[in-house]
């Protein structure tokens, strides 16, 4: 049994709507809702296979104002078994479809008025993609592997298996040097030698102020590293995007990508000539009689974290935008047409239509680069540290550098390690888990 639930609040079109619908889908069990409640009743009680919405709905009370169809087509993907399920919109008013599309993934859509033939002719194509989609999913019977595949495809098995062999040998294998961090561990007694003591290198590691102000420093400049990047990657693409000339355009994207090729050194090295007593920027504002001396940007604490989110800027926001400028391209040059016919200008265009089709790419973006706050860095921070802003300068890795490699104290240095990826890990999981529950794109 096919099962339909049709969210409408006109008597009229509820009966019109359903009569078309049984009298060419004999089969098909119809449930009406009136209201937002009544919906949201209906779906905790049974399964739908088809959502018929009316965008506009009127409302009993002011506490519903919120409850139209979109907010039930919001509800409705927020339930994973109803994350791929049809949803047909329902609206006099076209100006909303766009956002539809996009924002809540919907089928189809139905301009009022709209003819029995136009119903049909949608529900008939939208049923047929349903179920050729269900298709795909049916689990294809596991073919038998012979001897003659694997000779036919021995060249593909052999890359695959030194690809594997790369990543034990490199990646897997050297975690058992983890147990360093459980030991008193001395380089002559080797692994299997050393002193077990547990816990007590991460105790030790916590009790040590230096190390808590480390975590703060990665901390606070993974944050600010990853929030503005994103931001002004995607803010840049989405202006790139806008550019007329094509020529233009090309230019400009090509010269914001050569600064993601360049050393950290040269970075770093131009980052010091810049913000020298001596130079350009000093020079600038002594001129325009901003300051009255010089400043030595690399003597206070308070400049070094916007100098270090500068430079990420300036080096990875070109690179950075090639995935969100691909993701716009792949937006349906019809949804803006349509926006273009309701009146939308430029920027309603970019907030209804290009952020909405760039938001699963967004997400899971984010996602993955969330496990990477506490990788601010180190290159940049090393080479820009000094003695004077040791206090905001030391990373996780420097600290690792410095304790763990420099100091001979492998068990610090390692339990330090674990602490971050440990970190990392949990964040990944708990952003996607947020994203899930929310009915978002998500890693797994």
């Amino acid at each position: 049994m096919f099962t339909v639930l049709i969210l409408e609040d006109d008597y009229e079109q509820q009966k019109a709507v359903s009569k078309i619908i049984n009298e060419h889908y004999k089969d098909w069990q119809i449930f009406i809702a009136g209201t937002y409640k009544e919906a949201c009743n209906l779906t905790s009680t049974k399964c739908f296979d088809l959502f018929l919405l009316d965008i506009e709905l009127k409302h009993e009370n002011e506490n519903d104002l919120d409850c139209d169809g979109l907010d039930f087509g919001k509800y409705i993907r927020s339930i994973e078994h109803y994350l791929y399920t049809p949803i047909v919109y329902m609206t006099a008013l076209p100006d909303r479809i766009f956002f539809a599309l996009q924002e809540i993934h919907c089928s189809s859509y139905l301009v009022k008025p709209f003819t029995s033939y136009k119903l049909i002719e949608t529900l008939d194509y939208i049923i047929g993609e349903h179920r050729e989609n269900k298709k795909e999913k049916v689990r294809k019977p596991r073919t038998k592997i012979t001897w003659k595949e694997v000779k036919r495809q021995k060249v593909l098995l052999f890359w695959a298996a030194i690809m594997v062999a790369y990543g034990v040998i490199f990646y897997y294998l050297p975690l058992a040097g983890w147990a360093m961090a459980f030991q008193d561990y001395k380089p002559r007694l080797g692994i299997f030698h050393s002193a077990f003591v547990g816990l007590d290198k991460f105790k030790m590691l916590f009790s040590d102020m230096t190390f808590i102000r480390v975590i703060r420093n990665t901390l606070a400049m993974g944050v600010i590293n990853l929030v503005v990047t994103f931001v002004t990657a995607i803010a840049f693409a989405i202006l790139l995007n806008e550019i007329a000339s094509k020529g233009g355009k090309k230019v400009v994207q090509t010269i914001s990508y050569l600064p993601h090729f360049l050393s950290w050194i040269i970075v770093t090295g131009i980052l010091h000539d810049m913000l020298s007593g001596t130079g350009i920027v000093n020079e600038f504002l002594v001129n325009m009689h901003i300051i009255d001396q010089p400043i030595n940007f690399f003597a206070h604490t308070g400049y070094f974290w916007p100098i270090v989110a500068f430079a990420n800027v300036w080096k990875e926001t070109g690179w950075n935008a090639i995935i969100y400028l691909a993701a716009i391209t792949s937006i349906d040059p019809s949804l803006y047409e349509a926006a273009s016919i309701d009146g939308a200008g430029r920027w309603a265009k970019i907030k209804y239509v290009t952020l909405p089709g760039i938001k699963p790419t967004i997400i899971i973006l984010l996602l993955m680069n969330v496990g990477n706050v506490l990788n601010a860095g180190f290159e940049i921070q090393y080479l820009l540290g000094n003695g004077l802003i040791q206090k905001v300068s030391q990373t996780i890795d420097i600290y690792v550098l410095k304790w763990g490699i420099s100091q001979g104290d492998y068990a610090i240095g390692t339990a330090a390690g674990i602490f971050k990826s440990v970190v990392s890990i949990i964040l990944i999981f708990i952003a996607n888990k947020i994203a899930k529950h929310n009915g978002e794109e998500q890693l797994f």
